[in-house]
C-alpha cells in the first residue's frame, strides 16, 4: 500500500515551488511546437499532480496510484521530446510523439 502522507507531502512541496515559480508572471519562452507542447504537457501535469494529491488526502490509494503513474509516463515522455538536440531532431521527435498518439487513438 503507499504511504499517502508520504504523496500528499511530496505534491505539496511541488506544488508550492510551481506557485513560488509563477508561470503567469514569468511564462516560458517559446519558440517552435516542442516548446508550445511541452507547455502544455507542463499543464496537464499539473492538473494531474493537484488530482494525485486531492485523492491521496481523501485516502484513495489505489487511484491516488494510478494517477501518479499516469504523471510518471506524461513526464517521461515529454522530456524525451524536450531533450532532443538540433531542430531536425526535434522536429524527428515531434513527429514520432504524434504519430504514437494517432496510431494509439487509431480503431478499425
Amino acid at each position: 500500500m503507499p504511504d499517502l502522507a508520504a504523496m500528499c507531502a511530496t505534491a505539496d512541496r511541488v506544488l508550492a515551488l510551481v506557485r513560488e515559480w509563477g508561470p503567469a508572471e514569468r511564462p516560458p519562452d517559446v519558440q517552435d511546437w516542442n516548446d508550445q507542447f511541452l507547455v502544455a504537457a507542463f499543464a496537464r501535469g499539473y492538473r494531474c499532480l493537484r488530482s494525485v494529491r486531492e485523492v491521496a488526502y481523501r485516502g484513495e490509494a489505489d487511484d491516488a496510484t494510478v494517477l501518479a503513474r499516469a504523471l510518471v509516463a506524461l513526464t517521461l515522455r515529454y522530456l524525451w521530446v524536450g531533450r532532443a538536440v538540433g531542430d531536425e531532431e526535434r522536429r524527428e521527435r515531434l513527429q514520432r510523439l504524434r504519430r504514437k498518439w494517432v496510431s494509439d487513438r487509431a480503431t478499425l
